[in-house]
């Protein structure tokens, strides 16, 4: 059995007051194009961006936008790996701007 070197949301980026960046690390093993899927909330979101850092390892990136008057967002990487499904999810706590 080979083992499967896969690490998933490997960092979190707030890039303003109403923005953060998600980074989703996986394998070669897998495309990303196809094979990487994000939801928000339970809701599948459109393909991510993605770039290859070396030859074994690709960034998938989702840009997420918090709710504004403070709620929860649930955000769920899933990468499809040899048929299984790996996925680890993170949650942002929406943010109260001031006035």
């Amino acid at each position: 059995i080979n083992s499967i070197n896969w690490t998933l949301v490997s960092s979190i980026t707030q890039l303003n007051n109403t923005q953060y960046r998600i980074d989703c690390l996986t394998t070669t093993d897998i495309n990303p194009s196809t094979d990487v899927y994000w939801l928000v909330n339970g809701v599948m979101k459109s393909k991510s961006n993605y770039s290859s850092i070396d030859v074994y390892t690709y960034n998938n990136t989702l840009l997420v936008y918090p709710d504004p008057l403070g709620v929860s967002v649930n955000v769920t990487c899933i990468a499809m790996i040899g048929g299984v499904n790996y996925s680890q999810s993170v949650i942002l706590h929406g943010m109260v701007v001031g006035m």
